[in-house]
């Protein structure tokens, strides 16, 4: 929710709310984001049993040890994150 503030005449978010709901993990408004806030996240398993709990609040979408980002349209954080490999590689490194 946003709410104008008078003092300095802007809109001012009040709640960080985002319904998961609707996401289909496409990475658009990350890549459409003016202002590189939006980032995707490893954990697309968003399954719950209430609607209500798809809707998630600002501190569940903060950045933490448990819940890492990944670095879909941000190559700054791709050095941060473990290296990515297929079954494929694996199975042919074993051999």
């Amino acid at each position: 929710m946003t709410a104008a503030n008078p003092v300095n005449n802007r809109y001012e978010v009040e709640t960080y709310r985002v319904d998961t709901g609707y996401c289909i993990q496409c990475g658009l408004c990350v890549e459409a984001c003016p202002f590189d806030a939006l980032y995707m996240g490893t954990g697309y398993e968003r399954a719950r049993y209430r609607r209500a709990d798809l809707v998630q609040e600002k501190e569940v979408m903060m950045e933490a040890p448990e819940r890492a980002v990944s670095s879909y349209f941000h190559p700054e954080r791709a050095g941060k994150l473990p290296k990515q490999t297929l079954l494929v590689e694996k199975i042919t490194e074993e051999k």
